[in-house]
């Protein structure tokens, strides 16, 4: 079963549509068995657009193999719905293909690079 869109994901994707319109912009875009929020094709980028609704649930071990995949041939950008637009920008700018930034702070992704490397 697909999730629900958050009220902050669906604001977000009417500013990165717009912005990257003509770049491959997709809304959940499915990459191997996994759906990531925003894919941009032409910049080989995940963005996923994360806030405290959906993920408090979240299976840390499962999340960290999900991204470890992602990770191999695009770059990931994880932010918080609340986060302001040049921060957002300044994140996408420095993360390249292999990496993940992360532009919040919570708990369940704090163990992601213990995970990580137990995979």
């Amino acid at each position: 079963m697909d999730k629900l869109d958050t009220k902050g994901e669906i604001e977000w994707q009417l500013v990165l549509g717009q912005v990257f319109d003509n770049l491959g912009f997709q809304h959940n875009y499915s990459i191997g068995k996994y759906r990531v929020d925003f894919f941009v094709k032409d910049l080989n980028l995940v963005l996923e657009c994360n806030g405290y609704d959906n993920h408090v649930s979240y299976d840390p071990i499962e999340e960290a193999k999900r991204e470890k995949f992602i990770t191999k041939n695009y770059s990931l950008v994880r932010f918080h719905h609340l986060i302001d637009w040049k921060t957002l920008v300044n994140g996408i700018l420095r993360t390249k293909v292999g990496d993940t930034t992360v532009l919040y702070n919570v708990g369940y992704l704090d163990n992601f690079a213990s995970v990580l490397n137990k995979i």
